[in-house]
């Protein structure tokens, strides 16, 4: 088989089945009311000792601000270096030809789900600067009138350049929805759109509809509340490697990136939209499961003046830590390590630049590169209507929730405490695990690769490369392009989770007695999104993440196939 790009190739017919829905309450009643601001309890509410309003806080309980004290010589500061190339003449009409129109559902699917994105028709003018119309959201009817709360936030350390909240106000949640009264400091931002309707809470029995990746063994399917918990958990655990902190009323949060909520198929991830989905997972003391589903932007927004070094996306297949803190002085998911590694949107088009994703203009002046960066927080992002309201300015990287409606269904339920953990893992569509879907007997093709399970940090195995087994479809990579692999290959992959800012040493080794094989280590099992390579051994520093190790066979330029034993060994220190 041949590896394909998934745009424009997909025309199977859709088997439209409406999947039906119970209609949900907006917030929980019991859950919400707003608590006329006690001016001696503004500054510090009751339960957050330490942690002012507008402070990103302490990362931890054990740490204070002056020891969080963040270099100058971050690379995401919001000043670039003095030798910073000038910032190039932005190309107005933005290349999205790619993305004309999304890739249709896989056949069979069982239910379908149209959220009506489409890219065609736009340049980075009306992709930047179409601003959303304003109007008060607060219905006194379920939610009271909102006290204001006076509140300045502080200078912030890392670029984000949204517009600052007009106003604060307090949010009380009452005693008994989490385990002591708190007020949250909510930001008085307005917009027109409605609360998602999947971010809702479910009906009791309620199914929603969800539809599968393409290679899927079933179209999609309707589940209950159970069930869709169930299935993230599967998609974080197998594709990132981690097990979720499953205690009661600890908040796992997933994110899927170039998905819409309730579809785990690939959309194209076309730039500046909110077309990622995030999901909110928990469980109550008595083991209830909980699952609330938003659509949220996971890369950069598009902006006009924003230079190289100001805006970079988080690398997705890893495991993020948050905690319960604050942005721009209301109360957020605020995230809790410093200086991990992140691609920068230096050439500001929203998208993530690279041979796997491709190249959006302008591509050259500058490219887009992996750096450190910081400061990705999970907030609130203005929109009317998810079709079609840009990111903008209100993503330099951030995890972006559109509309207040849909921000505070999100924070009123992942709020447990000031400064509690909550765990982020955010995966690519394309790369959610195969084992989720399909039944997998490891064999060393794409479908099913072998895992590495490292003893010790040492791992061996061998095999044989032979005809087309155990798979044969990689004929070349970015890494080598004109390197002859059009042989026969072995896939294997790992993970490992860490601090995001953690680092080890991989070293890849491979012999054989009768053939030539070849080791290239893959961020993700796509050609284009080679790492590294050699012909008998390499050495990589890498991040925590997942990863793929390919063993290929190299043809010469007779058109001899080297194929034949091999042996593997690998070293993660």
């Amino acid at each position: 088989m041949r590896i394909t790009k998934l745009l424009g190739i997909l025309t199977a017919s859709l088997l439209l089945v409406s999947c039906a829905k119970k209609e949900a309450e907006r917030v929980p009643e019991d859950a919400l009311q707003v608590k006329t601001a006690d001016p001696a309890s503004v500054d510090i509410p009751a339960d957050e000792p330490g942690d002012k309003p507008g402070d990103n806080g302490p990362l931890d309980n054990e740490h204070t601000d002056e020891q969080l004290e963040i270099p100058d010589n971050l690379p995401d500061v919001i000043e670039p270096d003095e030798d910073e190339p000038e910032e190039p003449e932005v190309d107005p009409t933005l290349n999205i030809d790619a993305y004309t129109e999304e890739p249709p559902a896989p056949e069979g699917a069982s239910c379908i789900l149209d959220y009506g994105f489409r890219y065609d028709n736009m340049t980075l003018e009306n992709l930047a600067y179409m601003l959303p119309t304003p109007r008060i959201i607060w219905d006194s009817a379920w939610q009271g009138e909102p006290e204001p709360v006076n509140l300045t936030p502080d200078s912030d350390r890392i670029a984000y350049p949204e517009e600052e909240p007009p106003a604060y106000y307090l949010l009380k949640m009452r005693r008994g929805f989490h385990k002591a009264a708190t007020s949250l400091i909510m930001p008085a931002y307005t917009d027109t759109l409605p609360l998602f309707d999947r971010a809702a809470a479910w009906n009791d029995d309620e199914e929603r509809c969800y539809i599968y990746p393409q290679w899927a063994s079933q179209g999609g399917d309707s589940l209950t509340q159970d069930k869709a918990y169930d299935l993230y958990v599967k998609i974080a655990e197998l594709t990132v490697g981690v097990t979720l902190n499953q205690a009661a009323e600890r908040r796992n949060v997933i994110g899927i990136r170039g998905a819409h909520p309730g579809q785990f198929f690939y959309n194209g991830d076309g730039p500046n939209r909110f077309n990622d989905t995030i999901v909110l997972l928990w469980k109550d003391k008595a083991g209830k499961k909980y699952v609330r589903e938003f659509p949220v932007n996971t890369n950069t927004g598009v902006q006009k003046t924003r230079k190289s070094g100001q805006a970079s996306a988080l690398k997705a297949n890893r495991h993020y830590r948050y905690k319960n803190g604050t942005h721009k002085g209301y109360n957020a998911l605020q995230i809790n390590e410093y200086s991990y590694n992140t691609r920068d949107d230096a050439n500001n088009n929203g998208h993530i630049d690279n041979d796997r994703n491709g190249w959006l203009s302008p591509r050259d002046n500058p490219q887009d590169y992996d750096r450190t960066g910081s400061g990705h927080n999970i907030h609130y992002g203005k929109a009317t209507a998810l079709e079609t309201s840009p990111v903008s300015n209100w993503s330099a990287g951030c995890q972006v929730i559109p509309g207040v409606e849909n921000w505070t269904m999100f924070i009123t339920n992942a709020w447990t405490g000031s400064g509690a953990a909550v765990d982020y893992y955010l995966v690519d569509a394309r790369d959610i695990d195969k084992r989720v879907f399909t039944d997998c007997s490891p064999d060393g093709s794409h479908d099913c690769p072998f895992p590495i399970v490292f003893t010790n940090g040492s791992f061996s195995a061998s095999g044989t490369l032979s005809g087309n087994a155990p798979d044969n479809a990689f004929d070349a990579y970015n890494c080598a392009p004109d390197t002859n692999e059009s042989g026969p290959e072995a896939v294997y992959f790992f993970t490992w989770d860490g601090s995001s800012t953690a680092k080890k040493e991989l070293t890849v080794t491979v012999s054989s007695a009768d053939g030539d094989p070849d080791i290239h280590l893959l961020n993700a099992d796509d050609v284009n999104d080679c790492i590294t390579r050699h012909d008998k051994t390499f050495t990589a520093t890498i991040d925590p993440g997942r990863y793929f190790i390919i063993v290929d066979t190299y043809v010469r330029s007779s058109g001899e196939v080297r194929e034949g034993s091999y042996e593997l060994t690998v070293s993660l220190k």
